[in-house]
């Protein structure tokens, strides 16, 4: 089991975000780097909860219920995700799977299951030049999952994807508008959005000795190649054209964006939808100047240091503005029952209770809550 052994003894670099950052660009820049071991976007800890792998013991289960989910399951059927395409590869991956669990010797069931998910994802697409990997990188799309790769991993460092957080959650907002039958957000997905941030700005500052790297989505489309360049040498891989092509499995990828039509057609043409004027242009139009200040106001400790310009000045008057805007709108949820005042008053307490572990306590705010 030489590649079990390989891949028990690579480094782990976990790619994450402060929110609607780019995170699948990341990694799909990331894809077809010869050095990187590299799966889909699937987020590993999300679908070990989601599975609820912890709960089952035998190895032939586990691996039966991971084989079925990736190639049933619709959550894993994007381009970016997406790991099984037929039920050959799905008989062979589960195959694969269940030998690993077998053989790894790891102490953690997370580690055990993380290596074997990587060795069956290696058989499936008969890589080559294993010798060559260097390290292994996966995407943990939400970021509150963070601390259970520090305690699982014994050597793994963080990539974060940082953005001026104006566009980030004026795009966010849109699409979960876009997604709902009523063509608003409701409270659930605004306080999953918020937590993205509080809770990425609450990490990175916890890590005193080990600094996640921060990685601006407006630095590499300024400069593309010296952006990857720099990540590389901090990765301790060579850079590769690679770098410069986004893919996935090895396939060219457009990317995503809240403003291109399901078509994945863009309304401009790509290069200048790129563009800072353009993309200003648009997520001004989403939101309006209350959005923008409320915006200010909580992420005021991330755009100052990450050196975005503010729309408002700093004064006690606008953050109350600020603030009251985030804690009253929006307050309905989906499940409201009209009919019964009692639960809908329960309802928005706990919201509102909810809000405000986000803001102010966020390392407990996924902890009470469960926002998965």
């Amino acid at each position: 089991m030489k590649l079990l052994n390989k891949i028990n003894n690579l480094p782990v670099a976990v790619i994450s975000t402060f929110g609607h950052n780019g995170i699948d660009w990341l990694h799909s820049l990331l894809d077809s780097h010869p050095e990187i071991i590299i799966m889909p976007g699937f987020s590993f800890y999300r679908t070990y909860d989601t599975l609820k792998l912890e709960k089952i013991n035998s190895n032939e289960k586990l691996a039966s219920a991971i084989a079925e989910a990736f190639l049933s399951n619709k959550s894993y059927h994007v381009k970016r995700r997406q790991i099984l395409f037929n039920i050959h590869e799905k008989l062979f991956f589960e195959e694969s799977l269940n030998l690993a669990l077998k053989n790894d010797k790891s102490k953690s069931k997370t580690k055990k299951i993380f290596n074997a998910l990587h060795y069956a994802f290696l058989c499936i697409n008969k890589s080559k030049n294993i010798q060559d990997k260097k390290i292994i990188v996966i995407q943990e799309h939400v970021p509150w999952h963070s601390n259970r790769y520090i305690r699982d991993f014994n050597d793994v460092e963080f990539i974060f994807m940082m953005r001026d957080p104006r566009p980030a959650l004026a795009g966010s907002w849109r699409r979960l508008r876009l997604s709902n039958s009523s063509n608003k957000i409701n409270s659930y997905q605004f306080d999953h959005t918020l937590l993205y941030w509080k809770y990425s700005e609450y990490f990175v500052n916890s890590m005193k000795n080990k600094k996640p790297y921060i990685l601006k989505n407006e630095d590499i489309h300024f400069d593309h190649q010296h952006e990857m360049s720099m990540l590389s040498k901090h990765l301790n891989i060579n850079f590769n054209e690679s770098m410069l092509t986004q893919t996935f499995n090895g396939v060219e990828w457009l990317g995503e964006s809240a403003y291109i039509n399901e078509e994945e057609k863009f309304p401009v043409d790509q290069e200048k939808f790129y563009q800072t004027k353009e993309i200003e242009k648009r997520w001004r139009k989403e939101i309006n100047a209350l959005q923008i200040l409320s915006i200010e106001v909580l992420t005021k400790k991330v755009m100052k240091l990450y050196n975005y310009n503010f729309d408002s000045k700093n004064t006690l008057l606008k953050k109350i503005k600020g603030y009251k805007y985030i804690f009253s709108q929006p307050y309905k949820n989906q499940s409201l029952n009209s009919k019964s005042r009692i639960r809908n008053f329960l309802a928005l307490f706990r919201n509102l209770l909810r809000r405000i572990f986000i803001v102010f306590y966020p390392k407990l705010a996924n902890k009470i809550f469960k926002i998965i």
